[in-house]
């Protein structure tokens, strides 16, 4: 992981039913780095509670790569 952002929206009460939804929004081509080869990705997950209101926001960006 190279950085996540969160944003709260709502506070979470005990007894929510909560639904999460998650895409990927951006890949990029292949790359080398002093890692490996991989690639660069951000991803959205989002977080709702039993009433459809948004709860949080999370805004992850990755390398994935595949260890040697």
């Amino acid at each position: 992981m190279t950085n996540a952002v969160y944003n709260f929206y709502r506070p979470l009460r005990v007894g929510d039913t909560l639904r999460t939804e998650q895409r990927l929004a951006t890949c990029s081509q292949l790359r080398k780095t002093r890692l490996g080869e991989g690639y660069f990705t951000a991803g959205e997950n989002l977080l709702y509670n039993q009433n459809g209101e948004l709860v949080r926001t999370t805004l992850l960006n990755l390398f994935c790569y595949r260890s040697q």
